[in-house]
């Protein structure tokens, strides 16, 4: 409540987030699900269930720039035929705040997002394990991931597929200016 009193006063935001990593040295054991497909996905699979909240106007914009780079790719699990869940994956590179810092061997899982009425079925575990494998099959060294410190269900997924807190870092919002305190050797 304080933070939301802050930003709404100030326009001054702050999270705390951890940058996690793994050595992808050996194949992620995934417990996959027969009725799930998983799949490329293209900006036609989000359906008027992915538009408002989370696929806003600007994210839109921004996945269909993605859609056109050679270094991410986007993937997702489909139920029945429909996107139940999204998440893509940057290689040889991190994203912090819409900056992407090259970083060879690196692959990052980006944007990953259910929708809820698909939550608890395992979803996110079995996408994250499927997308380090990926990364691991194209030649990255590592598996990567942020997140929000205060948000446990993520937390717990990525350390059930072998990362670790590599380092924690702020990042701070006035207005439309970013700034994070992550660094890079």
């Amino acid at each position: 409540i304080f933070k939301a009193v802050v930003f709404r006063l100030t326009s001054f935001r702050w999270e705390k987030c951890f940058l996690m990593s793994c050595l992808l040295d050996k194949e992620i054991q995934i417990n996959r699900d027969e009725n799930i497909i998983i799949g490329d996905i293209s900006i036609e699979d989000y359906d008027a269930k992915w538009r408002g909240d989370y696929l806003n106007e600007k994210r839109y914009l921004s996945y269909i720039e993605r859609l056109k780079r050679d270094d991410a790719v986007a993937l997702g699990a489909f139920v029945q035929g429909k996107l139940a869940y999204s998440t893509w994956i940057l290689f040889d590179g991190i994203e912090v705040d819409g900056t992407i810092h090259k970083k060879d061997g690196y692959g990052m899982l980006w944007d990953s997002y259910c929708l809820p009425e698909f939550r608890g079925r395992g979803l996110h575990n079995m996408m994250n394990a499927y997308s380090l494998n990926m990364m691991k099959d194209k030649g990255m060294n590592y598996g990567s991931v942020m997140i929000l410190s205060h948000n446990i269900p993520a937390y717990k997924t990525q350390i059930r597929c072998g990362l670790e807190i590599e380092k924690v870092f702020y990042t701070f919002c006035f207005l439309k200016k970013k700034y994070s305190t992550l660094k890079f050797n």
